[in-house]
């Protein structure tokens, strides 16, 4: 029978992975090249997610099937690329508005050969008005565009860049300023728990498990990095834990740009950031303040926790800095290209990045909506905008961009508003996307320039008789395929 979700399937080595799915058990590397670009194989065990379509390369994994057929995640970028590769840029629109009239023209140009040659002689009229329909034939203007773009679509697909639409392309080139999220974006976001500071007589374990429960609701960094480190300890025999199970959550709720709320064993609980804190009417001693900052100045997060009204502790969280983040900013630096950093972090802690990254606008502590507003702002002064981000509140701000590009280990609602989607989350495939998005407008403009080329040389000769039906027949194609070679070379640019 077919694999339905809930089924269980053994992967032996150097099989494909037949379906989405989590590792129950087994210890393996897979080979993901062909979602990500990325030649190194990823490692698997207990846990770890496994995509259809990749290969299994070492030892055997016995995988959960999670999705199947069209639902996988392989499924959907194929979707994705066959629709971005059948889109439209706006160059393609504009031949789209120019061909009706280019066949009018044309046909106006066939009768008035025919009638100035049937004047002296009706068969070179007819043999000079039948070159010049052929000659005019618009396949290489119609065929100028697409082409181009669906090789460029599929260049970056290989590359781990997956393109939505062809528009993204043409608007990319044009960028003029780049507006960064901080969180899994110029930082890594994988994010890992180091300490609990508890505070008023609150116990750091008993606070662990509180923010757990609450948190695996979520799938923030934060909330993961959190759930994760619980889970390891109530698996390990020497922790404090012990096997105790996460209590259960209810009425919870998400405050983007804020932290999370829910409510256990009958007590509210507060997790969150200073502001979160005061929705909650929980007071911040100055010494716990303090270690925030200090937190901060890290890379790290401070998230606080109140437990009915009261400060409980404060969580440390730690990030780092993605490896090709100062190397992006500097080559964004170097084209000229104007950058903003947008976090929700604190002042201190978005300056401390930029200190690492250089020079930069940072707009710290905004909510959501403030992102939105920041890239309006920018787009009102003439710019032409990039947002790059990952999370849920950065989908407003993707969808308000030019053009955006989400990370992909990001979430779904921010990947569904990209135009470009980074499959394997590495930085340095941004600058390659821009040099992509260069070269394949380029090309579209090099292909429109050989067809018309092509006519204005060849039509006055078809209307002087110069040219046979013959020489049009196989002249026509001939345009047509140095088209097609100019936007297969676009492989060859971009490796160069």
């Amino acid at each position: 029978r077919k694999l339905q979700a809930g089924d269980q399937v053994l992967v032996r080595p150097g099989e494909k992975i037949p379906a989405d799915g989590m590792v129950l058990r087994g210890d393996s590397h897979v080979d993901e090249s062909m979602l990500s670009g990325e030649s190194h194989p990823v490692r698997k065990s207990s846990g770890s997610q496994a995509i259809a379509g990749t290969i299994n390369i070492d030892g055997s994994l016995t995988l959960t099937v999670q999705d199947v057929g069209g639902s996988t995640v392989l499924a959907r970028i194929v979707h994705l690329v066959e629709a971005a590769q059948g889109s439209k840029a706006e160059v393609q629109r504009i031949a789209d508005r120019i061909v009706p009239w280019f066949v009018a023209v044309t046909l106006g140009l066939a009768l008035l050969t025919f009638l100035y040659w049937s004047r002296q002689d009706f068969d070179t009229a007819l043999l000079a008005a039948v070159s010049v329909l052929i000659i005019t034939c618009p396949c290489a203007l119609g065929l100028a565009t697409p082409m181009a773009i669906a090789v460029g679509v599929g260049a970056g697909s290989r590359r781990g860049i997956l393109v939505r639409n062809g528009q993204a392309l043409e608007s990319l080139s044009k960028i003029t300023h780049v507006v960064f999220d901080k969180t899994g974006t110029l930082t890594e976001g994988k994010m890992r728990l180091q300490e609990v500071l508890p505070a008023n007589d609150f116990d750091s374990t008993h606070l662990l498990i509180l923010a757990a429960a609450v948190e695996s609701h979520s799938q923030h960094p934060v909330a993961q990095a959190i759930t994760t480190a619980v889970k390891e300890q109530i698996k390990s025999a020497n922790s404090a834990l012990g096997a105790a199970a996460l209590p259960h959550c209810e009425d919870f709720r998400s405050l983007p740009g804020m932290g999370v709320t829910g409510s256990l064993e009958g007590s509210t609980v507060v997790i969150g950031n200073a502001r979160m804190m005061a929705v909650a009417k929980a007071s911040i001693p100055d010494g716990l303040r303090q270690q925030q900052q200090e937190i901060e100045q890290s890379m790290g997060v401070g998230a606080f926790i109140a437990v009915n009204g009261v400060l409980a502790g404060l969580i440390h969280i730690q990030d780092s800095m993605r490896k090709h983040a100062p190397s992006l900013i500097s080559n964004l630096q170097e084209q000229g290209i104007g950058m903003t950093l947008l976090t929700g972090d604190s002042q201190r802690a978005a300056d401390q990045l930029q200190s690492r990254l250089g020079e930069m606008n940072v707009v710290a502590d905004v909510m959501p909506e403030d992102k939105e507003k920041e890239i309006t702002r920018l787009q009102a002064g003439g710019e032409r905008v990039l947002m790059i981000g990952d999370g849920v509140n950065d989908a407003p701000a993707l969808a308000r961009a030019d053009v955006s590009i989400a990370m992909g280990s990001g979430m779904d609602v921010s990947m569904e508003c990209a135009d470009i989607i980074l499959m394997n989350d590495e930085l340095q495939r941004i600058g390659f996307a821009f040099l992509l998005a260069r070269k394949t407008l380029r090309t579209i403009y090099q292909n429109i320039g050989i067809s018309l080329l092509y006519n204005v040389i060849l039509v006055p000769a078809a209307m002087a008789a110069m040219v046979t039906p013959v020489f049009a027949a196989i002249a026509m194609p001939l345009s047509s395929l140095l088209v097609i070679g100019n936007a297969v070379l676009i492989h060859k640019r971009i490796s160069a």
